[in-house]
């Protein structure tokens, strides 16, 4: 797993985006982002889901999800879902809501810039 991190955000979180492989989940991209969904819920009960969509990364089908959370301060959450033959991609976006508009269009231009996922 890599980790990029950014500048401080307004609120004491610094903006992370975060690129993980993983084995193929052996279902669907519809099943598995239901699953994502599930476990974000649950391991987040603040959560609050702003839309899920399907877009193109790399040339291949992929969810997206935007979310908030609410720990000491709101959080913004973009996670990008996509299968390879053989594996799973995960990317996933989370800022201050505070810098969100400031930040969504380089995050967005990174998660676009995956051309070479086979």
């Amino acid at each position: 797993m890599r980790k990029a991190v950014g500048p401080p955000g307004a609120f004491k979180i610094e903006p992370n985006l975060i690129l993980e492989e993983i084995s193929h989940p052996g279902v669907s991209l519809e099943d598995w982002t239901r699953q994502a969904l599930s476990k974000l819920k649950r391991d987040f009960p603040s959560l609050r889901l702003i839309d899920v969509a399907q877009t193109h990364l790399g040339g291949v089908t992929a969810h997206v999800i935007w979310a908030t959370r609410t720990f000491e301060f709101s959080t913004t959450q973009i996670e990008y879902l996509l299968l390879t033959e053989e594996s799973g991609v995960i990317l996933v976006f989370t800022c201050s809501s505070a810098d969100f508009s400031r930040l969504s269009e380089t995050f967005a231009k990174c998660a676009q810039s995956l051309e070479a996922i086979p």
